[in-house]
């Protein structure tokens, strides 16, 4: 069976509704040679310099969360993984 992927997207770009398109469609075909599916995605947009992810508590506390959440179902006793 296809093993789950969490992904985060990052872009310096604030605005587009396409703007993560190509870059999830390139992953998913690289992904899927390993088999693996994104099931999980955050997307952060407006990210360019080095700190803005840290100055961003509202995306650096999503991107922690996503982490913790995916970490949790990698590591469930349902899925019998790690």
């Amino acid at each position: 069976p296809p093993r789950p992927a969490a992904i985060c997207l990052i872009a310096g770009r604030r605005q587009g509704d396409k703007l993560f398109d190509g870059a999830l469609l390139t992953l998913n075909y690289f992904l899927r040679t390993f088999n693996f599916q994104v099931r999980d995605q955050l997307s952060l947009r407006g990210m360019d310099a080095a700190d803005d992810l840290q100055e961003n508590h509202p995306a650096k506390d999503a991107l922690v969360a996503a982490g913790a959440a995916a970490w949790e179902s990698l590591t469930s006793p349902e899925t019998g993984k790690l």
